[in-house]
């Protein structure tokens, strides 16, 4: 075969695969059937869908996904999403929900709190989040309770911050826990969970290596 056959060929081949793709986008070939979600808590399927914009029976191919991402994460509850095309007919939306750690009563009824601090919803509160009283700037309590893991939150009521270098706990069964400073979290969050298990009514774990009740 000559070079201008082999050519041709190339050419022809080329144009048809162009043909093809431009009538994968052009036309509806391949479309949206399903949904498939992951990281969904307080966000529910309907509310990530209708912010996605994404509708059954959408061209797949011409899908923004960056945009419907965009648009996902937009919803009070989410920190970040992303949007991905399954060929041949799937779009999976998956979220990264905000963690609320803390709320604030206010007039308008409790503000969530997430974990870095940032007030995004007025709700109720889950079990794990604690309520922050006794101040108004709760930057430290914040980063206190981001420290402990969520059952243990869950056992707080409330986290007096009086001031910054004295954070106390008031537990559901009404003992107290003086945290101190928002230093040493990691060791501190360690010696919560002990007392937890211990008798007394009142613990100071401001110092980790010597935890002392009162």
């Amino acid at each position: 075969m000559s070079r201008g056959a082999i050519a041709a060929t190339i050419a022809c081949v080329l144009a048809v695969c162009a043909v093809a793709v431009g009538a994968v986008y052009a036309f509806p070939l391949l479309k949206v059937e399903e949904f498939t979600y992951e990281g969904l808590d307080h966000v529910t399927e309907e509310e990530a869908q209708q912010a996605a914009g994404i509708v059954v029976g959408d061209n797949l191919m011409r899908i923004d996904a960056q945009q419907a991402a965009a648009q996902v994460a937009q919803l009070p509850w989410v920190h970040s999403a992303t949007v991905a095309r399954v060929l041949p007919r799937e779009v999976h939306i998956r979220v990264e929900e905000r963690q609320a750690v803390a709320y604030v009563e206010s007039a308008e009824g409790p503000r969530l709190v997430d974990d870095r601090g940032y007030e995004f919803i007025i709700d109720v509160p889950p079990a794990e989040a604690v309520e922050l009283v006794g101040g108004d700037d709760f930057a430290d309590a914040v980063e206190v309770l981001a420290a402990l893991p969520e059952e243990l939150r869950a056992q707080a009521r409330s986290v007096d911050v009086a001031d910054r270098f004295n954070l106390v706990f008031y537990l559901d069964d009404d003992r107290v826990v003086e945290w101190g400073a928002n230093e040493d979290n990691a060791d501190k969050a360690r010696a919560f969970a002990t007392v937890l298990k211990m008798e007394g009514q009142r613990w100071n774990i401001s110092n980790p290596e010597l935890v002392v009740s009162r």
